[in-house]
């Protein structure tokens, strides 16, 4: 699994963007996709582990996503 940081989330339109440790492009997050692995919302700065997936227009984006306990 892939690790990053919460860059930015906005809760009224329900996404964000993950800063992925290992650099790159920052990744998609959807609400969705938070809610499918339990959570009800994240805070800017908090750490992830998370796999890529597909949304469903093929885009990449966030899947299978956990916080990361500091």
């Amino acid at each position: 699994m892939k690790k990053g940081k919460i860059k930015f989330f906005n809760h009224k339109k329900s996404y964000g963007f993950i800063v992925p440790e290992d650099g790159g492009s920052d990744i998609f997050l959807h609400m969705t996709e938070l809610e499918k692995s339990g959570y009800k919302g994240i805070n800017i700065g908090q750490r992830v582990s998370y796999e890529l997936g597909a949304n469903h227009k093929g885009k990449q984006q966030a899947v299978n996503i956990k916080i990361i306990q500091s």
